[in-house]
């Protein structure tokens, strides 16, 4: 019985491998494409930049468009005092050569991305 067992767990292994490599592999998934905002932004965000943006892409009328600007203005606050909060959570964390080394790969990072989008990065 036990011989038995090994053989069809042989064959199910074989016949899994053979049509696996019948099979061509699958291509890898593309990278999304940039699109709206984002891809004529380059820098931090802004609530005008962003608003502008949306009422050209989604066809905003002029009540719509300083309903959505009040409310992108709201949301860059918010993302501001977040990252603040949370640079000075990580700083009370870290001792003083830890958080150099986390600035300096920030900055790296931002220039990664500024030579990658021709201008720094939005975060």
């Amino acid at each position: 019985m036990r011989q038995t067992l090994h053989a069809c767990a042989l064959v199910l292994t074989l016949g899994t491998g053979a049509s696996l490599a019948a099979e061509p592999p699958a291509p890898p998934p593309a990278a999304p494409a940039h699109h709206g905002m984002h891809a004529r932004h380059h820098g931090p965000p802004d609530a005008q930049e962003m608003t502008r943006h949306m009422q050209e892409d989604l066809g905003l009328t002029e009540e719509q468009a300083s309903r959505v600007r009040a409310i992108n203005e709201t949301h860059i606050a918010q993302m501001n005092r977040t990252h603040e909060e949370h640079d000075a959570a990580l700083k009370q964390v870290l001792s003083a050569e830890q958080y150099a080394k986390l600035r300096k790969s920030r900055e790296e990072h931002e220039e990664r991305m500024g030579k990658r989008h021709d201008g720094p990065h939005p975060h």
